[in-house]
C-alpha cells in the first residue's frame, strides 16, 4: 500500500494499530514455519464510501475503515471474512490496497431471509497459500420419507489450500 495517499491521521491510527498488533503476541509470517489463519465477520461488508471522511447517509464504511481492516488481513495468510455483500467493491478495493501477491475465493449470494443475502470469502496471500481447485458446500439430504431436508441459513463452505512453500504442511 502506498500511505502517501493517505491522510496524516489515518497513517498515525495506522502506526497506533500496528503498535497494538504487535504487543497483542500474534506470530509475524515466518515463511517456513507458520501459517497465520483468521475469521472475521466483517458486518455488512459491501459498498464503500468513497472518502475518508464519514458520510451522513448510506454506507458508512469508508476509507478509513477499510485502511485498517487492510492493516489487520495483512498480518495473516488466510482470513475467512462473513457477510460478504452482493456489492463487493469494498472486496475488490481490499484487494487491491493489498496487493498483486493477494487473491480472492468466494461463494454465492445466499438467498432467503435468513441468508441475508450475504457470502463467505477466503482472502489469501499467494505467496503463502494456494488454492488446490477443490471447494465444496455441505448440502444435507433428503430425509428418509424423501422429503427435501431443512438446509442451512448459510451453507458451510469449504475450500481446499495447498501451502505455497513446500516445507509448510497443513
Amino acid at each position: 500500500m502506498d500511505y502517501s495517499d493517505f491522510p496524516i491521521a489515518v497513517v498515525e491510527d495506522i502506526a497506533r494499530l500496528r503498535r497494538r498488533i504487535q504487543r497483542s503476541g500474534i506470530p509475524g509470517k515466518t515463511s517456513d514455519r507458520n501459517l497465520l489463519i483468521g475469521t472475521w465477520n466483517i458486518r455488512h461488508f459491501g459498498e464503500i464510501h468513497p472518502e475518508w471522511g464519514e458520510n451522513p447517509g448510506s454506507p458508512k464504511r469508508n476509507y478509513r475503515a477499510l485502511a485498517y481492516i487492510a492493516e489487520i488481513v495483512r498480518r495473516l495468510d488466510v482470513v475467512a471474512i462473513q457477510e460478504l455483500k452482493r456489492d463487493l467493491s469494498g472486496i475488490r478495493i481490499l484487494l487491491d490496497w493489498l496487493g498483486p501477491d493477494w487473491s480472492l475465493i468466494m461463494t454465492d449470494i445466499t438467498a432467503g431471509a435468513a441468508g441475508n443475502a450475504e457470502r463467505l470469502g477466503f482472502i489469501f496471500d499467494r505467496r503463502r497459500a494456494q488454492p488446490s481447485g477443490l471447494a465444496g458446500e455441505l448440502v444435507l439430504p433428503p430425509s428418509p420419507a424423501g422429503d427435501p431436508a431443512g438446509q442451512f441459513a448459510r451453507t458451510p463452505y469449504a475450500a481446499v489450500s495447498r501451502p505455497a512453500i513446500s516445507a509448510l504442511s497443513c
